[in-house]
Parts: C-alpha cells; sequence; structure tokens
C-alpha cells in the first residue's frame, strides 16, 4: 500500500482498516448469509442469489456490454437537459430498446489488469453514496416477497433479477417502491442492514455513509424509533468486530414534499441518533423545486448534520445549479449532469462541492443513454471533486471495484483511479 493512501486511511473519520479472516477470502460468498440458506458444504443453493463474492469481477465482465460500445454505430438519443422522470426508454428501429441492443453486442474489451485492481482489496476505501433498501440481497427480497404469500408487480420468473436492469426513471422508482413495501417489522430493516455490512466487509470498505428515511419507514407503516435501534444494532456490531465505521445520512423523498423534509429533523431532534451525520434529498428530482427546501437545509446545519443533495441525474446542469445555489450542500449526489455547463464546473471546483457518482446506476436508470461515456472523469480532470459509489448495489448487481473498472475501461489511469479514492474518503462527513 502507497504512503499516502495508509495517511488517508489514518485521517478518515473515525475508520479503521477492516480485517477480514482468511476462511472469508477464500469463501466471501457465504457472507452475511443464515444457516438455512447454504447447503451444508457453506455453498449458497444454486438459483438462490447472483453472488457477488470476487470484488466485482463479475460485474466487471457483465458491464463490458454496457460501455460506450455501439457496433453498428447507432447515435443514442441524448437526454434533454431538464430530464423526464417519467420518460420511456428510447428505441431503435428495429424494435430493441438501446439498452437491449448494447447489452447485446458483442465485445471484446479487455478487463483491467493493472497494480491499481491487483491492490484494491488492500487499499482503504470509503463510499458516500449507497442507499440501505437499494443493498438488499436477493435471497433476502425473495424470502420477504415469500412471506406475503403473494408475489410481486414484477416480470419475469426471476423478479429480483428484473430490478437490476430497469431502464428508465420510472421504472427504477416502481423498483424501489416494490422492496420498500415488503418490509414490515424493524427485523426487515435489519436484514437490510446485514445484506449492507456483509457487503462491506467482503469488499473491504473502511467506512461507508448510508442513506436510511424515516420518512420512507414511516410511509410504509412503521415507527422510526425500533426501526433505528435494529438498524443501529448491526451497525455497532459490525463496528464492534473491527469490520470499519458505519455512518448514517438522514434521507427525506422529494417529491414529498418540505414537510416531510422538516418531519425527517423533528424525529432526529426527538430520538437522536448519535451515528446521523448528515441529511439528504431523493426521490424524483424534478418533482419539486430546490428552492422550496432551502430552510430545511438551514435547518439541518443548525442541528450539525452535513448537508448532501441528489441533483444532476435526471435533470440537466441546472438542477445542479439551483440545488447548490439555495442548499449549499456539501456534497451532490450524481451530479454528473454539471458536465453540460463549463460555468458550473468551474464553479464546483472553486467552491470544492464533491459530487458523488455512481456509473453504472445511472446507465441502469436510463440517466446516461448508453454509448456515452460517464462524465464522471471529465469533471476530476477539470478540477471537481469525485467520490465514486455504487448507490443501489443489490438492485443494480455492482460493487464499488466494478465502478472502477468501468471508469478504468473510459480510460482512467491508476493514478486518477488511486485519486478517486483518496476524494471519497476526504469527503467523509465529520460527526454531527
Amino acid at each position: 500500500m502507497r504512503s499516502d493512501d495508509r495517511q488517508a486511511e489514518q485521517a478518515l473519520p473515525g475508520a479503521s482498516r477492516p480485517g477480514v479472516p482468511r476462511q472469508e477470502e477464500e469463501d466471501e460468498d457465504d457472507l452475511g448469509r443464515t444457516e438455512a440458506e447454504r447447503e451444508p458444504a457453506g455453498r449458497v443453493r444454486v438459483g438462490q442469489e447472483d453472488p457477488e463474492d470476487d470484488d466485482g469481477r463479475q460485474q466487471e465482465r457483465a458491464s463490458r456490454q454496457e460501455d460506450e460500445v455501439d457496433p453498428e454505430r447507432r447515435r443514442p438519443r441524448p437526454e434533454p437537459l431538464a430530464g423526464d422522470p417519467q420518460g420511456v426508454e428510447p428505441r431503435d428501429p428495429g424494435g430493441k430498446s438501446l439498452v437491449e441492443a448494447v447489452r447485446s453486442a458483442p465485445v471484446s474489451l479487455p478487463l483491467p489488469d493493472r497494480a491499481f485492481f491487483r491492490e484494491f482489496r488492500r487499499l482503504p476505501k470509503a463510499e458516500l453514496h449507497l442507499h440501505l433498501e437499494g443493498s438488499i440481497r436477493e435471497a433476502t427480497f425473495l424470502r420477504l416477497a415469500a412471506r406475503q404469500g403473494a408475489g410481486t408487480d414484477l416480470p419475469g420468473p426471476h423478479p429480483f433479477r428484473s430490478l437490476r436492469r430497469p431502464g428508465s426513471a420510472s421504472e427504477f422508482f416502481r423498483c424501489y417502491r416494490t422492496v420498500c413495501r415488503l418490509l414490515s417489522s424493524p427485523s426487515d430493516y435489519a436484514l437490510l442492514a446485514r445484506d449492507l455490512v456483509a457487503r462491506l466487509r467482503r469488499e473491504r470498505i473502511g467506512y461507508a455513509e448510508v442513506y436510511v428515511s424515516p420518512a420512507v419507514v414511516e410511509r410504509v407503516g412503521l415507527p422510526w424509533p425500533p426501526v433505528r435501534d435494529a438498524l443501529e444494532d448491526v451497525f455497532a456490531a459490525h463496528e464492534g468486530a473491527g469490520h470499519g465505521r458505519v455512518a448514517v445520512l438522514l434521507d427525506s423523498v422529494r417529491q414529498w414534499g418540505p414537510e416531510a423534509a422538516e418531519r425527517v429533523l423533528d424525529l432526529q431532534r426527538r430520538h437522536p441518533w448519535a451515528r446521523a451525520r448528515g441529511f439528504g434529498l431523493g426521490g424524483e428530482e424534478l418533482s419539486v423545486p430546490a428552492r422550496e427546501f432551502r430552510r430545511v437545509y438551514a435547518r439541518a446545519r443548525g442541528m450539525g448534520l452535513g448537508t448532501v443533495v441528489h441533483a444532476g441525474e435526471w435533470g440537466g446542469a441546472d438542477s445542479v445549479a439551483e440545488a447548490v445555489r439555495w442548499l449549499a450542500p456539501v456534497r451532490v449526489a450524481h451530479g454528473f449532469r454539471a458536465a453540460d455547463d463549463p460555468a458550473l464546473v468551474r464553479l464546483l471546483a472553486r467552491g470544492g462541492v464533491t459530487l458523488d457518482v455512481c456509473p453504472t446506476s445511472n446507465l441502469r436508470t436510463g440517466a446516461l443513454p448508453p454509448g456515452v461515456p460517464h462524465p464522471a472523469l471529465t469533471l476530476a480532470r477539470a478540477g471537481v471533486r469525485v467520490s465514486v459509489g455504487t448507490d443501489d448495489p443489490g438492485l443494480f448487481g455492482t460493487t464499488l471495484r466494478a465502478e472502477f473498472a468501468r471508469l478504468a475501461r473510459q480510460g482512467a489511469t491508476d493514478a486518477e483511479l488511486r485519486a478517486l479514492l483518496r476524494t471519497g474518503r476526504a469527503a467523509a462527513l465529520p460527526p454531527a
């Protein structure tokens, strides 16, 4: 490990390098699974889950069919700057969706075989863009769905895998709502938390900031304090075992308006959670203007919470500019559409606002048209602080290593990839 990586690891707030026993290195796909989910020999039953036990190598192989490859030299239809959360995935004249066409194309891009990836397991890592519900494993999804005694509204014989390839914003939100509706008790949320920390341990991610939404918890009919306590038990056990630190970003849902966001802060004031370091806003980006939340964000800062906002995903550069202007966040989740406006790029670089980008997520939700390189490298090379995350790794079937591999195939050097890792550690929020 390079000396600057060691120093950065020590500087990360509360983070320690996660220790993974040798047995876990050899058989990591057992992490987080119950005895009922294993075969006697310790193997996961065939068909139960699409395992991600190889630090993203499996996902790298799949993602080669989703990168900037267009064998028939079609031009993907660009997204309008304003975006459209209800938009329909563009289709080519042959009737195939562009996403389907790219995925089915034969490709021969080599997997990255460089020092950065050979050392990736040992490098200190932080992940700042990670949603609790989106970290669900297939085994957990099927278990919760079976308990309800009815199927979901998702298509196909393998409904969970349809979650991984939604293709549009509206489809993604439908998938996300499906997962949330399966949660009927604090113990269900604990299952999600165990899925999440098992992945952190498997990938040796020493520090993570996880979006948890009290607004969603109450919307599905559960009281917040017992859910918070169930999550705390799992996160505390993960830390107590020496596997790294987990911080929480209390999240609200944009389309539910400022009142729901105020309610999240009310809950934090009445039932303080020391693990909460920040406040964020997700949901349908174009539903409510950023300026409507300015008082909420001022209040969050007054409570000592760092502020983050989702913007520049389905909305254009103007959405990022409005969020920065009215909400003054320290980080913008996604934000890649800022690359459309050179003046905004310069503003972000000068202001030190970090963009928490998630390349695979942007492709699979249709926010980034297939065949278009992700702007993360362009932004970083222009001086914008960029961290890399997975967003919803369970739903999208991705890993942190796979996200870096995608950028490597776009031309990122090892030095640039290391810089992105360092930015992720440096942009971690301080304790509230």
